[in-house]
């Protein structure tokens, strides 16, 4: 993929965008039209990584949110919540309560964590987190 990306990137020898070279030679700072504007960002490396990043993320969060509450209640005989116990479809409910609930309590421990800590001592976690997940 990184190779696919990198092919969209274009640059001249002193690794300045193609687009830009006029006008940033000179200091000048031009605004860009909508047509213009996205052309530049076509041919940028970090937009379309990016843009992978977002749609990896909104792909396998949709998947859980869609596909979760239906499997439950397929595979679920016989579970209990609390020691109670649950219909399939109130485990199913529970599931996806608990992702949402997991990802606003991560939403706010990381959004203090970014504001507490330096840029290079938050990425530590990240190789972890992906570990985690796979």
């Amino acid at each position: 993929m990184c190779q696919l990306l990198s092919r969209c990137y274009s640059s001249d020898a002193n690794g300045t965008d193609s687009a830009n070279r006029g006008a940033t030679s000179r200091g000048i700072i031009m605004p860009l039209g909508s047509r213009a504007g996205l052309q530049e960002a076509f041919a940028t490396l970090a937009f379309w990584l990016l843009t992978a990043g977002f749609f990896v993320c909104g792909f396998h969060v949709t998947f859980i949110g869609l596909h979760l509450p239906a499997y439950i209640p397929d595979k679920a005989v016989g579970m209990s919540v609390l020691g109670r116990p649950a219909s399939a479809f109130e485990l199913a409910g529970w599931a996806i309560g608990l992702v949402g609930l997991f990802n606003l309590a991560g939403s706010l421990i990381w959004g203090w964590l970014g504001s507490r800590y330096p840029k290079k001592e938050r990425r530590r976690p990240w190789p972890s987190r992906s570990k985690s997940m796979g």
